[in-house]
């Protein structure tokens, strides 16, 4: 079972609204409204209501109630952009996700497609750590440290080995973070401090071209 939510074309999903033409009392976030509206449907149901839907229009939102941090539990896409040429592929996936289908059980399964799709993702997730704490520890901490010795010469080893893990799990908990929502990747403001965007993004794109990397310069 699902709640949807239709807002006018437009409308920011975040912020509060004034009503048309800025007049009128404010209300609640578009966001806040959903949150507060599975909150009262999942007791109403008994947790039978897990879904939510979130739209202006353009702008899709699928909430999981039972997701962590609930108020960053949703995946959002813009129908606009899918519906231009080259984007087939995610208007398969918007239609998989946020059809009637996806939210019923169907035949004899024991589960719907959005159910065994989170469960799938986590097992894969599990699997996808595992492997990236391997190549962290074996791969990338030991240059680190080892740019970090040769850079500071005066330093000892140790001390060397303690600014590399500094500085690894704080590269570490501002992707984490910007990957779960936690920090204002979606602010434009933000792009400039960011590691995703400003970055991550131009590194794996330099990379996806062939582009070659320096091994001294720095930015």
């Amino acid at each position: 079972m699902v709640v949807q939510e239709s807002k006018r074309f437009g409308l920011p999903l975040d912020r509060r609204d004034r009503g048309a033409g800025g007049a009128g009392p404010r209300s609640g976030s578009p966001h806040g409204q959903m949150l507060r509206y599975l909150a009262t449907a999942d007791i109403a149901s008994d947790g039978r209501i897990r879904w939510g839907i979130l739209t202006d229009g353009g702008v899709w939102r699928l909430y999981d109630r039972r997701a962590r941090p609930r108020a960053a539990g949703f995946f959002q896409t813009d129908l606009g952009r899918l519906l231009e040429p080259g984007n087939e592929d995610g208007l398969r996936v918007f239609l998989l996700l946020f059809g009637r289908d996806s939210f019923t059980r169907q035949g004899t399964a024991t589960a719907s497609f959005l159910e065994s799709a989170i469960v799938e993702g986590r097992r894969y997730e599990e699997s996808v750590a595992q492997d990236l704490s391997a190549v962290v520890f074996r791969r990338v901490f030991p240059r680190l440290a080892g740019a970090i010795a040769d850079a500071a010469g005066a330093a000892s080893l140790a001390e060397a080995r303690a600014a590399a893990l500094i500085l690894l799990y704080r590269l570490l908990f501002v992707l984490y973070a910007e990957d779960r929502g936690l920090l204002p990747v979606n602010d434009a403001r933000y792009d400039d401090y960011g590691l995703r965007k400003r970055v991550r993004d131009d590194v794996a794109r330099r990379m996806a071209d062939g582009d070659a990397f320096s091994a001294t310069a720095c930015q």
